[in-house]
Order: C-alpha cells, then structure tokens, then sequence
C-alpha cells in the first residue's frame, strides 16, 4: 500500500538539508520507524527519491534526519537526466555533501559504455561519478577496454579522467599510462605521466604528456618523447604525429636512429616519415654513420634523406659540410651519400685528409661502406698535399686521381692522368736529399705507412733534382694548405670556419687547364 499524504509530507520533512535545494521522498509502499536505529525513518517496497532531474530507486532505505543522511538497500539505481544509470548493491547518501556512495557489483552506464568497479561515489550537483578501487570500463562501440585504480567520470561534458596503473585496450592501439583524460565528444585523450602507446601493433610511442586523437590519428608527445616504426626511433623533447600518413615534427635535443643503416640524426628540428624513412633535419644537424667502431661524425646546415626503390637510401648534406673520422677527415659545402653504391659525392671546394695527406680537387667521389673506404676519384684539378715541416710539402697535381686503401682505412696508392705533375723531396734514411720535380701523362703514387714512397711515371715529360735550399719553398700551380679547416675531432665539425676564396694563381691554373 502506498503512503498517504501526510506520511510522504513527513518523510520529505526529515530528509531536509540546511541547504535550500533538498532530495524528495516521491514513493515508498511502507514508512515506518526502526527502533533499533536511532532516530531513523525506515521505508519499504518501491522506494524512489528524486534531487533536482536525477532519480534514485531502491527496495528499502533508512533516512536519517539529524544527519541528513539515506541508506539504501538492494536493486539500488542512480539515473541521471544525462542518460547514464549507476547500480549496485546498496548505496549511502550524504545530504550535506550531495554525494552518494554506491558499493556491491557496481555498474555505471551510459549508451555503449559500461563502467564496472566495487564502489562508486556520485555526485548530484556536479553528476560526476568518482572510484578509487580499481575500476573497468568497456566500450561496445569500439570494443575497448579500460583499467585504472582511480576514475572520474563527468556526465554534463562527457569526459573520464583516469590515474594509476591506466591501461587502455583497443583493437588498433594498447595504451599504458600513469594518469590519462579521455573527451568522449571529440575522441581526444590526454596523457600526463609515463605513457607507452602500441599502435597497430607497428608502432611504439612513448611521452611524459600529450594527447591523442583517435578519430585523425594525431598525437603529439611532450617530454622524452619517442617513436619507433620500421626499423626507426625517433627520439625528442616534443613530437607532432600523425601514424595515418606516417609524417611528423620533432623539436631540440632530436635524434632519428636507423637500426637498419647503421645511421642517427641528431639536430634540433626535424620533419620525418616513418613509412618510407624520409627524414629532414636542420638546426645542429649531425649524421653518426656507426657500423663499425671508428663511427663517421658529418655535420651540416641541413640534412635530407629519402629512400626508393630503384637508389635505395640517398642522403643529402648542404651548406657547411664537415665530417670527422678517426683517419679520414673532410670539408666540402654540399654532400651526397647513396647506400646502394657505397657512394659519397662531396661538391664544391672539397677536401679530404687522411693522415698527413690533404686531397682537393673541384669534386671527389668516395666510395665509403660500414665504415670502410675503397677508394676515392678527384675529377678537375686534383691535387695532393703531404705536409713534411713549415717550407716542406710533397706536392701531386693532375686533372684526375684515383686513391685506394688498405683494408685498415690507409691510403695505398694512388693514380694521377692527364698533367701529372710532383714536387717531392726524396729522402736517404733520416735525410732529405734534394727536390725532385716531374711531369708527365700519368704517374703512380705507392704509399707506406701514409707517406710516399715511390712514384712511377708514365710517359714522363721532364724531371730535376735540385739541392736543398733554406730559402727554397716549391709550390705546384693550386697549392692551397688547408689544414687550419681540418676537423680535428667530433666536436670540432660544429665549428663555423668558411674556406676562404681560393688564390688569384689557383683560379688563373684552372683557367689554363
């Protein structure tokens, strides 16, 4: 039997709150009072209380006037004006605070989604749902599954806010985080603390805090941000990702590693494909070749790499070439590697040195792989400078040369065509013996242990040997020391030093030639 009138009167004036919004008795089949439990009001059959548009159902309850608090036992029900209904076993209404805290075979739903955990407390002002033991949440829309220790659910703006042990499963991505907000209206997550996302089962991410969009596939990555695809890690403070078209941004303290070149990028600024590896770096940018032990340091204003199927990888270094080597050295101001030749083309004022060696010449082409050189090509005014002391140089000039190396990255020799021309000073034991100057087509250069130790002349137009002098200093028509340019170690390529013009005598000698 229902309540009359006077009864329900009597039970909305004892759930009443100091406050002036109260939560109202509409329906219960009996009201009664426990004398068991001081002061409380017992009601029985089809309880149902209302606060403002959110209804709460139950099979009985204990109303508490003093304390303005509700207790609500079996097939308890929560059931907002936002769609979304809580359910569990019992349920504590604290009037003063206008929260409820429902315990037992919790369920919190709205549409497809489905919140499971031991307790729930409920807000009626702000309708936010809130656990801290442990909490499930499954979404039949996206077949997704969420676990956290600590959730907040905010029904007006549709938003999960999750902390603690967050791990997030979905068909196409698995996300562990320590604390993560979700925007259901938007398909946003937001990430704060250690987050690792597995996406597609091709792609690793990792940041200290950002956001994902599932709808787009953007993301960005903020603190010891890292992605790694197809054989590439991506490391930066911050990175900007879209894993639908594979492209990105990276930002300072940047570093590209191909694990499967044997090749990192270090700069400040990057943009990046992981698809197809396409990568531009700028900003400090250096290349480390690392294959073998002795790695290769090459440093340049910017540098771009892409990859074909027809050339294999390419890379492109312009503007401020310089790299460091432990025996080889080299300047130049635009670089091109390609790995399916082993092939370096080094443009414009290049220079190379190995040893006591200098190498110029208006393009050289070497022939470089796992971090050994073959051999090397010098195409228009070559030339070769071996520094013996202050006045001293063993000078080789000639349109074209070609070096070889030993199997220990060691100049072996090297082959000179078209006006092969030597200023060398032979030695007997310990001494120099005089100045030998020749001429001729072609000339042949044996080196030992870096130095030259014999030359073998073809077609030989002229040769002297003249005395030493103190005053003497012969200079073949080129002659440029460079060695104030050279890299003398991995730091010392980020220096900004410009090759000077070359002299009037060397651009009138290429005039000639």
């Amino acid at each position: 039997m229902s309540l009359s009138t006077a009864l329900i009167a009597q039970a909305e004036q004892s759930s009443q709150d100091t406050s002036k919004k109260q939560i109202q008795l509409l329906h219960a089949d009996k009201l009664s009072y426990d004398q068991s439990i001081s002061r409380a009001q017992k009601l029985n059959g089809s309880v149902q209380f209302k606060y403002k548009e959110t209804l709460m159902f139950c099979d009985s309850a204990f109303m508490f006037r003093d304390s303005n608090i509700i207790k609500a036992l079996s097939n308890v029900r929560i059931k907002n004006d936002e769609g979304v209904s809580i359910t569990g076993d019992s349920l504590v209404y604290f009037g003063k605070k206008k929260k409820a805290r429902i315990t037992g075979n919790v369920l919190l739903k709205e549409k497809d989604k489905t919140l499971k955990a031991p307790f729930v407390e409920y807000n009626f002002d702000t309708k936010m749902a809130y656990y801290a033991a442990g909490g499930t949440l499954y979404d039949r829309s996206e077949n997704s599954t969420l676990e956290s220790e600590i959730g907040y659910y905010y029904t007006q703006s549709k938003q999960f806010f999750f902390k603690d042990s967050v791990f997030y499963k979905h068909p196409d991505y698995v996300i562990h985080s320590d604390t993560m907000m979700h925007q259901t209206a938007t398909d946003i997550s937001y990430f704060k603390g250690p987050t690792h996302i597995q996406y597609k089962a091709k792609t690793n991410i990792y940041c200290q805090y950002g956001w994902f969009n599932q709808q787009n596939e953007d993301c960005k990555l903020i603190g010891d941000a890292v992605i790694e695809k197809n054989g590439q890690e991506i490391k930066a403070d911050s990175i900007v990702y879209n894993d639908k078209n594979a492209q990105g941004e990276a930002f300072y303290n940047v570093q590209i590693d191909d694990t499967t070149e044997k090749i990192m990028i270090q700069s400040h600024f990057a943009r990046f494909n992981t698809n197809d590896s396409t990568y531009l770096a700028t900003d400090s940018a250096l290349m480390i070749e690392y294959s073998q032990e002795d790695s290769l340091f090459l440093h340049a204003d910017t540098l771009y790499s892409f990859s074909d199927s027809t050339e294999g990888k390419t890379l492109f270094a312009y503007h401020g070439v310089r790299f460091y080597k432990k025996d080889l050295q080299g300047i130049c101001d635009s670089l091109v590697m390609k790995s399916k030749d082993s092939l370096m083309y080094l443009y414009t004022n290049p220079v190379l040195w190995s040893d006591s060696n200098q190498m110029t010449a208006d393009t050289i082409l070497l022939w470089y792989s796992t971090g050994k050189i073959d051999s090397m090509r010098f195409l228009e005014n070559a030339f070769i400078l071996e520094t013996l002391d202050s006045v001293k140089y063993n000078q080789i000039s000639g349109r074209y040369m070609q070096g070889f190396f030993t199997k220990d990255n060691k100049l072996k020799n090297m082959r000179i065509q078209q006006r092969a021309k030597t200023i060398y000073y032979p030695k007997n034991k310990e001494d120099y013996i005089g100045i030998n100057q020749a001429s001729s087509t072609e000339m042949n250069i044996r080196f030992k242990k870096q130095e030259i130790n014999q030359i073998i002349f073809y077609n030989p137009e002229s040769s002297s040997l003249s005395p030493l002098s103190p005053l003497d200093f012969k200079k073949l028509p080129g002659f440029q020391d460079r060695s104030k340019y050279r890299p003398i170690s991995r730091s010392s390529v980020f220096l900004n030093i410009s090759i000077e013009p070359e002299s009037q005598l060397n651009t009138e000698q290429k005039q000639k030639g």
